[in-house]
C-alpha cells in the first residue's frame, strides 16, 4: 500500500463520520464571495488549508503565512462556478512577508424584467463583487508567525455601488515536540457592515483553526490537513484533505468539505510541478446545479537566503558551503573559540529542526552556515558532523546523490579528543537553553 492509498483510506473513514454529523444548511452571506476558495491546490484539500497557508494564498487563508514566504511567489486562479459565475483571482507575497491580492467574482447578466413583461427584452442588469487586499507576517520564531491584513471590499449591482473595509488576522505554529505538525488560527472579514442604498449589510466574519501534519517517504511527500470553520451566521463546518507529491513532479490530492449543500461535498485535484512553476487544477461536483472547475497557475522566484540580510552577508563569503567538501575553497579566517563553536552547534540544531518539520530549503541553509562558520574559525571532526550529514541528506532529496556521498563520506570522518570534549559541552549548554 502506498503513502497516497494510505492517507485516501483514513481520508475517507473520517470524511464518512463528519458526513454523518453534518449540521444545517450554510447561512445567507452578503459578500459570500469572500468564502470561496481561490486557490486549487486549497479546493482540492476541501478548503482546509489554515495550517498549509504559507503561499501567495495565505493572506486569504491566514495571514500569518506571509512569514513563512521562502521566495517571491505570484499566483492566477480562473474558477468557472455554477450557474455561469465566474471567479478571478492574483495574489502576490514577497519573501521580506508582505502580501497583495485581488478576488473578483462576476454573476454574469441577469435579464431585466416587469409585471407586463415577464420574459424580459428590456436587457440585462450586472453584478459583480470585488476585494483588494494587503497584508504582513512575521516569523517571531522557528516555530510560531503571525500577520495581520486588511481589505476594501466593492459590489456593483447594475451601476449602484457599495464599498467597506473589513481587517484580517492570523497565527500559524509548529510543534516542536511532533515534528511535521502545523496548528493554525485566523479572524478574517472583521468591520462595520456597509450600506447599500438605505440598507446595512454585515460582512462575512469568519473564523478558522486548523492543522496539518506532513511527511516524507523515500519519494513521496504527504500531508493530511483539517480544518474548522465558523461564519457569523452558520454553523460549524469542517473540511479534511490530503496529498501526496510523487517525485516533486506530480501532486494527488482529495477532500471533503461539509459546507455546501449540493453534491456529497467531495473534490479532488492534481497539480504538475516543474521547477519554479506549478500548474494546479480542482474538481468539485455540486449534484443537480452541475461542477465547479479552478485551475491555478503559480510561479516563484528569488533566493530565501537573500531574504534575511546577515544570513545573506555570510553565506558570500568566498567559501561555498553547499559545494562537496573536497570542492570548498577555505574563507578568510574568522575568529575561533567558544563564540564560534555555538554559533556552528546552534545553526546545526536549526538545520536539525528545519529537516524535522520536512522543510529541506531551510534546513540546508542552515546547515550552510554552519559549515561556512566551521571552516572559517578553523573547527573541524564533530564540530560539523551534523551539519555534513544533515546537508547530505538534503542533497540526496534533491537527487544529487554524488554530492551527498562526499558529504556523508566527510561525517565519518574521526574527531579529535579536545574536540570532541568541547563540542560535548556546548551541546550540553544548547540544550540546556
Amino acid at each position: 500500500m502506498n503513502a497516497f492509498t494510505a492517507l485516501s483510506a483514513a481520508f475517507l473513514l473520517a470524511a464518512a463520520a463528519v458526513a454523518a454529523h453534518a449540521g444545517a444548511a450554510a447561512g445567507a452571506e452578503s459578500f459570500d464571495f469572500l468564502l470561496f476558495d481561490p486557490s486549487a491546490r486549497a479546493a482540492g484539500l476541501g478548503g482546509a488549508y489554515t495550517a498549509l497557508a504559507s503561499d501567495a494564498n495565505a493572506l486569504f487563508y491566514n495571514p500569518a503565512g506571509l512569514g513563512r514566504i521562502k521566495a517571491h511567489e505570484v499566483t492566477f486562479m480562473h474558477n468557472r462556478y455554477v450557474e455561469g459565475l465566474t471567479q478571478e483571482y492574483a495574489g502576490l507575497a514577497t519573501r521580506q512577508g508582505w502580501g497583495l491580492n485581488v478576488n473578483r467574482l462576476d454573476f454574469g447578466g441577469i435579464s431585466r424584467t416587469r409585471v407586463e413583461s415577464p420574459d424580459g427584452g428590456l436587457g440585462s442588469a450586472g453584478l459583480t463583487d470585488m476585494a483588494l487586499s494587503g497584508g504582513y507576517g512575521r516569523a517571531l520564531s522557528e516555530s510560531l508567525s503571525v500577520g495581520a491584513g486588511a481589505k476594501f471590499i466593492r459590489e456593483t449591482l447594475d451601476g449602484v455601488s457599495a464599498g467597506g473595509f473589513a481587517v484580517d488576522a492570523g497565527v500559524l505554529a509548529a510543534v516542536s515536540s511532533l515534528p511535521g505538525l502545523t496548528l493554525g488560527a485566523a479572524l478574517l472579514n472583521a468591520g462595520p457592515g456597509v450600506r447599500f442604498q438605505s440598507r446595512r449589510e454585515s460582512l462575512p466574519l469568519l473564523g478558522r483553526a486548523g492543522a496539518a501534519f506532513s511527511f516524507r517517504t523515500n519519494k513521496t511527500e504527504n500531508t493530511a490537513a483539517f480544518d474548522a470553520t465558523k461564519a457569523r451566521t452558520d454553523t460549524v463546518r469542517v473540511g479534511i484533505g490530503v496529498e501526496t507529491i510523487f517525485e516533486k513532479l506530480l501532486a494527488l490530492r482529495l477532500g471533503f468539505s461539509d459546507r455546501g449543500d449540493a453534491g456529497l461535498g467531495l473534490a479532488c485535484g492534481v497539480g504538475f510541478l516543474w521547477k519554479a512553476l506549478a500548474v494546479d487544477f480542482a474538481f468539485v461536483p455540486f449534484g443537480d446545479l452541475g461542477s465547479v472547475n479552478r485551475l491555478s497557475l503559480t510561479f516563484r522566484w528569488g533566493n530565501e537566503a537573500k531574504r534575511d540580510s546577515p544570513r545573506a552577508e555570510r553565506r558570500s563569503s568566498p567559501a561555498d558551503p553547499e559545494a562537496p567538501p573536497t570542492q570548498r575553497k577555505e574563507a578568510a579566517p574568522a575568529p575561533s573559540g567558544n563564540e564560534k563553536l555555538r554559533l556552528v552547534l546552534d545553526n546545526e540544531k536549526r538545520g536539525r529542526n528545519a529537516l524535522n518539520g520536512c522543510d529541506c530549503a531551510k534546513a540546508k541553509s542552515f546547515f550552510a552556515e554552519a559549515i561556512a562558520a566551521a571552516s572559517a574559525g578553523g573547527l573541524k571532526d564533530p564540530v560539523v558532523a551534523d551539519a555534513y550529514a544533515g546537508m547530505g541528506r538534503c542533497l540526496l532529496e534533491d537527487g544529487k546523490i554524488d554530492d551527498a556521498s562526499k558529504f556523508f563520506k566527510a561525517f565519518v570522518e574521526g574527531p579529535s579528543p579536545e574536540t570532541e570534549r568541547l563540542v560535548r559541552e556546548e551541546r550540553e549548554i544548547l540544550r540546556l537553553r
